[in-house]
């Protein structure tokens, strides 16, 4: 079990591309030696734990990788009449050995979901995108009617104005009017006097 996991684990890590100094055998015959390359990382266990957890940059996975690695899990499965499964794996190895199971499983499990979500983010990016032109058109429309309604209320406020104006000249003249017509008045009053004192 510990064999098959470190293998899996190594072959993630790599991303299928086995360092050259743990590709071992004879000339024509020279195989990765998964397990050697984990077991190189496990020298420092913090930074190791630290690579898988937090910057294991699992957006690289490739499905050839994934299809390889179900392969050989596949293979040693049957090969040693076990599963895969991290209670197997701990019944042969060690617990730590099946938290690295239950990691290589989370991680072709996240490949997969990734697959199907793939395309739903693209959509969503076009979607975005598209919303984006829409909210900077509207943007610009709603510029352009707030331009407009200034516009009409500079109108209005001239349009108050002028008829402000207009009222105000209004009573002006019927005043004046109302002057004129007393000055009339006392204009022929005057005249009255004026013939009656001669």
């Amino acid at each position: 079990g510990a064999v098959i996991t470190l293998d899996a684990v190594g072959m993630l890590l790599f991303f299928g591309e086995c360092p050259r100094e743990f590709i071992v055998g004879a000339i024509g015959q020279k195989e990765a030696n998964w397990t050697l390359a984990v077991k190189s990382k496990l020298k420092y266990p913090n930074d190791f734990l630290i690579e898988l957890t937090e910057e294991y940059q699992k957006e690289e996975m490739t499905e050839p990788l994934i299809r390889k690695i179900e392969q050989k899990i596949k293979d040693r499965e049957a090969e040693l009449s076990m599963e895969f499964t991290p209670a197997a794996v701990a019944a042969t190895a060690s617990a730590p050995v099946s938290y690295l199971c239950m990691w290589v499983q989370a991680m072709i499990k996240w490949f997969y979901v990734n697959k199907e979500v793939q395309p739903l983010r693209a959509q969503l990016n076009q979607a975005e995108a598209e919303l984006s032109v829409v909210l900077a058109a509207l943007s610009e429309t709603r510029a352009k009617l707030k331009a407009v309604e200034d516009n009409v209320a500079a109108l209005q406020r001239h349009y108050d104005k002028a008829v402000a104006e207009q009222t105000a000249l209004e009573k002006e003249v019927e005043l004046t009017s109302q002057k004129l017509s007393r000055a009339e008045r006392r204009i022929n009053g005057l005249k009255d006097e004026k013939l009656r004192w001669k």
